[in-house]
């Protein structure tokens, strides 16, 4: 488990917990403050169980037992572990009641504690194993359907009897059924096995489990001290206004709770990895910027909308838990700082236990003393003073367990952007809350969007790029479409290896859409090969979120430096990758072409506001940039950097050579008795593309049918890459069957070696309706093959190197196609008569070396990570070939 995937418990755990504010807002209007202060009390000392009867240690231990060896005998051990506590529970309690530890007004409040602690220890233990071994959705699940059915049955029955005994009996029993869809699970996943469970097993969770079980009770000094303190010297009115101004947002607690119980096994994966120490601290960095970004502005949103917020939750009754409220909105902040998930996950549990006895220690020390001079407020700060003191000691051990500055564990630049967006924010709210005089409920219903536009704004308008590099390489990803061969994913393939062979960048592609391809795991095996991480993802019609997510999360988890994104669709995606990543990757977008902007007249406004998001926009050829400049880009924003080409032959082949390399592809078509006329046929007319609208296949066919008969049964068309558009296929078989000679017409599918296709060709053809930069005919007449192309823009500029036709006239391409086949063509004299000169000059002019250097350049340049590099190292050379 090296990702951190803490969504599916931080949603669905949000939306349960609502219900414990949904509860106190329904029971303050019809209870008394007297028995508000019973239920917060009773459920202070219920919080408490899990560390007094050391289950919280088992629990802590789940995360570091998941990376081991022998995960399912320590799993069982400590499964029993946790029954053995749960049944020494009972008497326990029944003991503290009478040595007077657990203050219950009535017998029934007893009894419902002893049930609720019977039934909460085994259910908090069961959904944190099965966070750990993968079932995050399944945990999360559970605690969501049954979180809703205890609300129901606590609002339900207390609202009919009017006994808040009856009611929390009621809703324990509601958890007992929880505990058995846990079991169940666990059960098929077979997570128990005690024919593995030694006692060596058992010793080593009671040794781990104990010592973080005593310091558990101090975790909980650390974290209610205050209101332990409290409850014994304030009355119940006094301490329901208290407790109730302490108020827990469910939705942020759970934010911070499921990041941590995500990140401790993760991080526990880590260490055996190769780059243990950088993805380590990918990972923690990471955990502490998600908070961050939900807990700072939260905070803010506390300290500025107090009052309105406590008199619309709980009435006017309780207008004075405000300036409570107020200082309490602080502990979310020091929640960013996560204190022990290293050391759990580094199995580190007597620093623990010493870590939490200092800290509970301190927190008496500080809450007594301020609380005595200072009242509940004191109490409180004093709190958050030992918070805040222990979390940066946390932060302080991690960067040393690490070998790391403690600067570098903080998201610093991120910290700047979240902290700027949210005074903004709060500046906004407190003018509007300082000049507008409405009821508090209407107040809050036009802050809360105010405040939240405000953040937004400011967010998307100064992003935070900088990034922690470890090594000396940066972490560069290309988006993509598809990963089958054609020419802009050979591009896309070519450059990332290239980066990855040069030692300055780890290189990564994700690729999307990997639905409608023939094959798509030859260049991914090559890439892979190479050294390239690839990710795929299949993704839905339309505009698909799950995709987006994913990218998302890979560019986190990879620490991804450089985003590079490959037309619109892979524009799209990535700029709004950039969009919610708290620290956004630099965002380079190359636009191969625009032949979809014919299609739909609104592509032209995804064109412009997506490249308002990148950081600098790449046009392949001049009629590219011209494009974007007429759609609205700005000139700063544009580059030009044209495809290059990686070419293989030193050399045109001579006739003898050309034969037998046209049998070995025949040989390896196995197209049996079609064959013979492949072989027999003196013309091979290629045709080089993927099958998509607007690539023009369909206008090769007219121009087939328009050629001279004796021409055509002389000759075989073949088209050749890969089917991406299933219906444009299907077009093409029904025109192929109406056309002439149309048993000499052959879809030959992707290719993972075009340059042979190339070199075995008489001729390649073009009929495309557009093209930003002609790789496909650059790459051809780089590997020796002559070519006929259509007289669009983007074919101009080899107008000294190819033959070009009227643009949409099959007669006049058939023309061309035929002089060229006879030898009666006009074809460029200086090509033909001096065509090996020429295609070594050729082949500089277009070399895809020119190409990584100015990627790199621009990628160094934006990031500002020392000069640009102007030349490659020498085995730049052996890595391309």
């Amino acid at each position: 488990m090296t990702g951190m995937n803490h969504w599916p418990l931080t949603i669905l755990h949000s939306l349960a917990a609502l219900t414990k504010i949904i509860i106190p807002l329904i029971f303050v209007r019809v209870f008394p403050q007297e028995i508000i202060g019973e239920y917060k009390l009773f459920f202070l000392f219920v919080y408490l169980a899990p560390e007094l009867f050391a289950v919280g240690g088992v629990i802590n231990g789940l995360g570091y037992w998941s990376g081991e060896k022998e995960k399912r005998g320590l799993i069982t051990a400590a499964s029993i572990t946790v029954l053995v506590m749960t049944f020494l529970a009972i008497p326990v309690v029944l003991l503290g009641y009478f040595l007077g530890w657990f203050p219950f007004s009535s017998k029934g409040l007893l009894f419902a504690f002893i049930l609720y602690i019977a039934v909460s220890l085994p259910r908090a233990y069961l959904e944190e194993l099965l966070i750990v071994v993968g079932e995050v959705w399944v945990s999360a699940g559970y605690r969501f359907i049954s979180e809703l059915l205890r609300a129901a049955t606590l609002i339900s029955v207390a609202l009919a009897t009017g006994d808040l005994a009856t009611a929390l009996i009621a809703s324990a029993v509601v958890s007992a059924v929880e505990i058995v869809l846990y079991l169940r699970k666990g059960i098929k996943r077979e997570l128990w096995c005690f024919a593995e469970t030694t006692t060596s097993h058992l010793r080593r969770v009671l040794r781990y489990a104990l010592p973080l079980s005593i310091a558990g009770v101090a975790t909980v000094l650390f974290e209610k001290c205050d209101q332990f303190f409290l409850s014994q010297s304030l009355s119940a009115q006094e301490f329901a206004l208290y407790s109730l101004g302490c108020l827990m947002i469910p939705p942020l607690l759970i934010l911070e709770q499921s990041v941590t119980r995500v990140l401790v096994p993760a991080l526990s994966s880590a260490r055996n990895l190769e780059d243990s120490r950088e993805k380590q601290v990918s990972l923690y960095r990471s955990g502490i910027a998600q908070l961050l970004f939900w807990m700072v502005p939260s905070a803010l949103f506390l300290i500025v909308c107090a009052e309105p917020v406590v008199t619309v939750l709980y009435t006017e009754l309780y207008a004075d838990s405000a300036p409570y409220l107020r200082v309490y909105a602080l502990l979310y902040i020091l929640l960013a700082l996560p204190l022990d998930v290293l050391p759990r996950a580094h199995g580190k549990s007597l620093w623990l236990t010493r870590t939490y006895l200092i800290s509970g220690a301190l927190s008496v020390l500080f809450v007594a003393l301020f609380g005595s001079l200072f009242g509940p407020l004191g109490a409180l700060s004093g709190l958050l003073l030992v918070q805040a003191g222990m979390r940066g000691y946390g932060l302080y051990y991690a960067a040393s367990v690490l070998k790391i500055s403690p600067a570098l564990l903080l998201p610093v630049t991120a910290v700047f952007r979240i902290g700027a967006a949210s005074v903004v924010a709060a500046v906004v709210a407190e003018l509007f809350l300082s000049s507008a005089s409405l009821s508090p409920l209407t107040s809050l219903l036009v802050v809360i969007p105010l405040f939240g536009a405000s953040f937004l704004l400011t967010w998307v308008l100064f992003p935070a790029r900088a990034r922690v590099c470890l090594g000396e390489k940066h972490a560069v990803v290309q988006v993509t479409q598809y990963l089958s061969m054609g020419g802009l994913e050979r591009m896309v393939t070519g450059l990332a290896a290239a980066l990855e062979d040069g030692g300055r960048w780890e290189s990564h592609v994700f690729v999307y859409d990997t639905l409608n391809q023939e094959t798509s795991g030859g260049l991914q095996e090559y890439l892979e090969g190479k050294g390239v991480r690839v990710k795929s993802v299949t993704k839905r019609s339309g505009f698909c979120v799950r995709t987006l997510l994913s990218l998302s999360e890979y560019v986190r988890n990879n620490h991804i430096e450089v985003l590079h994104s490959h037309d619109l669709g892979g524009l799209l995606y990535a700029a709004l990758t950039k969009l919610i990543s708290i620290e956004s990757p630099l965002l380079i977008h190359t636009q191969h072409s625009f032949v979809h902007l014919s299609r739909h007249k609104r592509y032209r406004y995804y064109e412009r506001f997506f490249t308002f998001l990148a950081d600098k926009v790449v046009a392949v050829s001049r009629e590219v940039e011209d494009t974007y400049r007429s759609i609205g880009v700005p000139k700063r924003k544009l580059v030009t950097i044209e495809n290059g080409v990686k070419f293989e032959l030193a050399a045109p082949l001579d006739e003898v050579a050309t034969r037998y390399l046209r049998g070995l592809l025949i040989e390896s078509l196995g197209l049996d008795g079609d064959a013979a006329q492949l072989v027999q046929s003196k013309s091979w007319i290629v045709y080089l593309g993927r099958i998509f609208p607007g690539k023009g296949q369909a206008k090769a066919l007219e121009v087939w049918n328009a050629l001279p008969e004796t021409l055509r049964k002389d000759s075989a068309l073949l088209f050749v890459g890969p089917r991406t558009s299933e219906d444009e296929f299907r077009k093409l078989l029904e025109f192929r069957s109406a056309c002439e000679d149309a048993d000499r017409i052959y879809f030959i599918g992707e290719t993972q070696c075009p340059e042979l296709w190339y070199q075995a060709a008489s001729v390649s053809l073009s009929c495309s309706d557009f093209e930003g930069h002609p790789l496909v005919p650059i790459e051809a007449m780089g590997n020796g093959s002559l070519f006929v192309a259509s007289d669009i823009v983007g074919h101009r500029s080899l107008v000294q190197s190819a033959t070009l036709y009227e643009a949409g006239k099959a007669e006049s391409a058939a023309s061309a196609l035929s002089g060229v086949l006879t030898g009666q063509i006009r074809f460029p004299k200086k090509w033909m008569t001096r065509r090996e000169v020429l295609l070594k000059s050729f082949q500089h002019r277009y070399s895809f070396l020119a190409t990584l250097a100015q990627y790199e350049q621009l990628y160094r340049q934006e990031m500002g990570v020392g000069k640009p590099l102007l030349f490659h190292a020498p085995n730049q050379q052996e890595a391309l070939a």
